[in-house]
C-alpha cells in the first residue's frame, strides 16, 4: 500500500498512461497536433494563393495585359473604378460566386490580399510561359551599353524597339515567326524614322503593325465625356 502512495510510483503510472494514450490515440499526441496545425495552416495559405495563381495563368495564356503602368491601390470593390485586368478579373470571379475567394478576402488581413503588383510580378516569375520585362532595368542596361549616364537616361522609340528585340532573342524566341506588333499610336512607337515599331520591322520585315483599338476607343470616349476614363 505504501509503495502505491510514493511519488515515483504515481509518476511512473502517469507516464505509462501517457504512453498508452499516445499509442491508442495518436491524434491527441502533442507532436502530431502541432504537425497537424502546421499542415492545416500550409494548406490554408496555399488555398489563398490559388485564385491569384489562376488569374496569372489565365491572363498569361490569353496574352492579356495585367495592369496599366500604375497599380498602387488596394483591391477596391467600387464598380465605377477600373483597376486593371488582374484585379477586375478577381472582382468578376466574386460576382460569379467564387465562395473560396470571397472567404479569403473577408478573412485575410489587408496586407495578405495577394493582389498587389509585387505579388503579381513574383508569380509571373514562377510561370515559365510568361515573361516579365523590367523596362526600367532594361533601359538602364541599354544606356550603360551606349555609354550614357543615369542622369541622361531617356527611353526613346529606338531604345524601346531595341530592348524589345533584345528581350525576344534573350528568351529564345524566333523573330521570323512573329507576325504582328500592337501598341498605342504615340510617336515614340510608330514614327517611321525612329519609332519602336520601325526598329522591330528592321529585324523582321514580315511584322505587321496593328494599332491598339482598345486604346483608341478609350481616347475617343475620354475626349467625348466630361471626365477621363482610366
Amino acid at each position: 500500500m505504501q509503495h502505491s502512495l510514493t511519488d515515483y510510483y504515481k509518476h511512473s503510472v502517469a507516464a505509462a498512461q501517457d504512453f498508452l494514450n499516445s499509442i491508442n490515440k495518436p491524434t491527441e499526441n502533442v507532436v502530431n497536433q502541432i504537425n497537424r496545425q502546421r499542415r492545416e495552416r500550409i494548406m490554408a495559405n496555399r488555398s489563398r494563393l490559388t485564385n491569384t495563381i489562376e488569374n496569372v495563368i489565365f491572363l498569361g495564356r490569353q496574352n492579356i495585359a495585367f495592369r496599366s503602368h500604375r497599380d498602387n491601390r488596394v483591391l477596391d470593390f467600387d464598380p465605377t473604378i477600373n483597376q486593371g485586368n488582374f484585379k477586375e478579373l478577381l472582382k468578376f470571379r466574386l460576382d460569379c460566386g467564387d465562395h473560396r475567394l470571397r472567404e479569403r478576402i473577408r478573412s485575410a488581413p489587408a496586407n495578405a490580399s495577394y493582389s498587389s503588383k509585387s505579388t503579381q510580378n513574383d508569380l509571373i516569375q514562377c510561370c515559365d510561359f510568361i515573361k516579365f520585362v523590367n523596362l526600367f532595368k532594361a533601359a538602364h542596361e541599354f544606356d550603360d551599353s551606349e555609354g550614357k549616364s543615369d542622369s541622361g537616361m531617356k527611353i526613346t522609340g529606338c531604345s524601346l524597339g531595341t530592348i524589345v528585340v533584345q528581350t525576344l532573342v534573350a528568351v529564345g524566341l524566333n523573330l521570323n515567326k512573329f507576325l504582328g506588333i500592337t501598341c498605342d499610336g504615340c510617336s515614340a512607337n510608330i514614327s517611321e524614322t525612329c519609332g519602336a515599331v520601325s526598329v522591330v520591322e528592321k529585324d523582321n520585315p514580315n511584322v505587321v503593325y496593328l494599332p491598339c483599338y482598345s486604346h483608341n476607343l478609350n481616347l475617343s470616349i475620354s475626349k467625348s465625356l466630361l471626365y477621363a476614363i482610366r
